[in-house]
């Protein structure tokens, strides 16, 4: 057959096969694809629903995937993760028909068995998480379609059935999902909203004192808030989010936002103030303050907005993970003019070389600091190299020096080895060729005596 010659199609080729031929391709087919028998065997023997066959199909892969302990090491999460995607792809296949119901159970079917094995598997190399919410951006779409009550009605009943299932309890976050879905299914029906509510309170008694049974309250209390919202409107909600406020830090973020938008920054910060409990995280507390400083922005309070600014820039210099949010907010409250003096205020303030010190320096280009801290930390000089290098290309190169001989006396094993010569290579990058040679040249007659260190050295050495 020519390359240009059309292919026959598969149905014509199995025609023309005889039954014998057929049968002894498919045993050998069978043979090279168990994934092939698993639907051979479907199909030859179908459960009473599709429900109940793509439920058979993702434990199928589940457990051929899984150990002698039905664990699912690394490696295999992605092979058994297969069943859920394909029944997942049917799924929306329905949904683009307009099956509402149909693409719905099967979603939830995705969603029960995915919770099981969630506990039993290594995930790294496929995600259950991702099919998941794959499948809750699904329910979600579904039930903001314009549907009739009957199909209302049924896909109700479904959802919660699957939400109260007791496979649930280690995956609250999960549950609240589907709950909070069904809010839209009780519009007009007095009888659903009645439901829902009598579960969320049942939910609801005594939430536990871990975080995550926090998490879960809060996910609870919104549930309720949107459904009350709903059905008695804006008022009515307005009376639970202030009645709330102390479970759910969302619930005062989102009166505070209510409150600037009236005008009524005074009785915000009011609140804020009466929020500030000893025991409040540290995360709210950081929001709060940024309500603050955005309230003192809107109504010109320059002075204040610099204070507390200056305030959170030093309670979080040594803070590796802050960002220079409040730091780029200050220099905005003053002029060119000003800002030169302000800095130099700011700085001596500040730990010299503390996290925050150093982005500002790094920010505003103070090099003669930077240098003074790398010099006090040899360290630093891999990250300010670049900064650094122009006006200072001596001192570099002695930093670099001293940092990498410093490393080289204490490293006795080949990991070692490599991140000397992976420092080697950001001496290369900022020095230049000549001078990084000389440097392998001092380590090779430093610690001739140790093999592996010399071949990470000569490996490096050819690259140059």
């Amino acid at each position: 057959m020519s390359a240009k010659e059309k292919k026959k199609p598969i149905r014509t080729i199995v025609q023309q096969m005889s039954k014998k031929e057929l049968e002894e391709f498919l045993i050998e087919a069978v043979k090279k694809d168990r994934h092939l028998g698993e639907l051979l065997r479907l199909f030859a023997d179908p459960p009473e629903d599709e429900t109940e066959s793509s439920r058979k199909l993702i434990q199928m892969r589940i457990k051929k995937a899984g150990d002698r302990f039905n664990f699912i090491p690394r490696g295999r999460a992605r092979e058994a993760l297969s069943g859920a995607r394909e029944v997942m792809e049917t799924a929306i296949s329905h949904l683009e028909r307009r099956k509402y119901v149909q693409a719905a159970e099967l979603v939830l079917v995705v969603i029960e068995e995915l919770t099981d094995v969630l506990q039993h598997m290594d995930d790294s190399d496929g995600d259950p998480v991702e099919v998941v919410y794959q499948g809750f951006n699904i329910i979600e779409h579904i039930v903001n379609e314009n549907l009739s009550g009957e199909v209302q009605q049924v896909l109700f009943q479904k959802v919660m059935a699957t939400a109260v299932q007791k496979r649930f309890s280690g995956m609250k976050e999960w549950r609240n999902a589907l709950l909070f879905y069904l809010v839209p299914l009780t519009i007009g029906s007095p009888e659903r909203k009645k439901n829902l509510y009598q579960v969320l309170m049942q939910l609801k008694k005594g939430p536990g004192k871990g975080s995550s049974e926090k998490y879960s309250h809060m996910d609870l209390l919104r549930i309720e808030s949107v459904l009350i919202k709903v059905h008695e409107g804006k008022e009515a909600y307005t009376r639970f989010l202030w009645k709330h406020k102390e479970e759910n830090i969302e619930f005062l973020y989102e009166i505070l936002d209510e409150k600037i938008t009236q005008g009524k920054g005074k009785e915000a910060l009011q609140l804020i103030e009466q929020s500030k409990k000893p025991d409040l995280p540290a995360g709210y507390l950081a929001e709060l303050q940024k309500f603050q400083l955005h309230i003192y922005n809107l109504h010109g309070e320059t002075g204040k907005e610099r204070s507390l600014l200056k305030k959170l820039i030093l309670q979080n210099q040594h803070w590796v993970y802050s960002d220079n949010f409040y730091f780029e907010q200050l220099k905005k409250t003053y002029s060119k003019r000003e800002w030169p003096a302000a800095r130099e205020q700011l700085l001596s303030e500040l730990t010299p070389c503390s996290h925050t010190y150093l982005e500002i320096c790094k920010e505003e280009k103070e090099t003669d600091r930077l240098l003074e801290c790398c010099k006090e930390k040899p360290q630093l000089i891999e990250v300010f190299s670049d900064l650094l290098k122009f006006k200072y290309a001596e001192e570099v190169k002695a930093l670099f020096e001293t940092y990498i001989l410093k490393e080289a006396a204490r490293a006795n094993t080949r990991s070692n080895y490599k991140k000397i010569c992976y420092r080697l290579r950001g001496s290369l990058e900022a020095n230049g060729a000549a001078h990084t040679k000389k440097l392998i040249q001092k380590l090779e007659q430093a610690y001739p005596n140790k093999p592996a260190f010399m071949d990470e050295l000569n490996k490096l050495k050819q690259r140059i």
